[in-house]
């Protein structure tokens, strides 16, 4: 049986022609700003500036006021997307952070009689989600935000020392809720890797229900990030 001279010659180009069309199925990659199909994770380490702390105690221990404070803070978050091959991404996260202050001189007693200065132990655990969008600048800048409600966990004691009634001390924890926003700004120093800075505002309110019976916090947090690709 003969082959059509034209079907013989046509061979070698059709081969290379496949060639070439599977060179590049395998070259291709994701639009510029495209989201991946699975989350990011971010790991941060920062600090907590409380701006707001209003302490309500019970009426047999006076009120109290305190000053700014300043917490270590270390934290994660997930970002989930919806699927896009456009320069915006847009989704749900999730996160946590934790805060601490040990033996702070920053809450002043007025017991009705004398202003007393007490130690301060705080201990704080933030679980927050909501949405979240984001943008991609350039190439190797991202840009995001989100907004959502919190879940606050809060451990507060007092320790002060009465000029008349001598040492005195109080000790709550309890639940409260709020709700935040935040922003980040991150670098792709490497593939899927990204390193930047991220900021996070709160405002929540705690119920403790004892000697010290409420915590009302403005908060505002400022954190290196660093955040990859599952």
């Amino acid at each position: 049986m003969k082959f059509p001279r034209a079907l013989v010659l046509s061979l070698p180009l059709l081969v290379s022609a496949c060639a070439t069309s599977s060179a590049g199925v395998q070259r291709e990659e994701p639009l510029p700003g495209s989201a991946p199909r699975a989350g990011r994770v971010t790991g941060m380490i920062g600090v907590t500036d409380i701006t707001a702390l209003d302490i309500e105690l019970d009426s047999s221990l006076g009120e109290a006021d305190s000053e700014d404070l300043t917490l270590p803070l270390i934290g994660a978050a997930y970002q989930f997307p919806s699927v896009s091959r456009t320069a915006l991404e847009w989704g749900f996260e999730a996160g946590f952070g934790i805060g601490w202050d040990s033996e702070h001189e920053a809450v002043v007693v007025d017991t009705g009689t004398v202003l007393v200065v007490a130690d301060n132990d705080l201990r704080l655990i933030d679980l927050y989600g909501g949405l979240y969008a984001a943008t991609k600048l350039g190439r190797k800048w991202r840009a995001y935000g989100g907004a959502g409600p919190v879940l606050q966990f809060g451990r507060a004691d007092l320790d002060f020392d009465q000029p008349i009634d001598g040492s005195s001390s109080a000790s709550e924890s309890g639940v409260g809720y709020g709700y935040y926003t935040r922003a980040g700004l991150e670098y792709e120093f490497a593939r899927d890797t990204w390193i930047g800075l991220v900021a996070r505002w709160a405002d929540t309110k705690l119920d403790l229900g004892g000697e010290i019976d409420e915590l009302e916090l403005e908060a505002v947090q400022l954190a290196f990030a660093v955040t990859t690709t599952l």
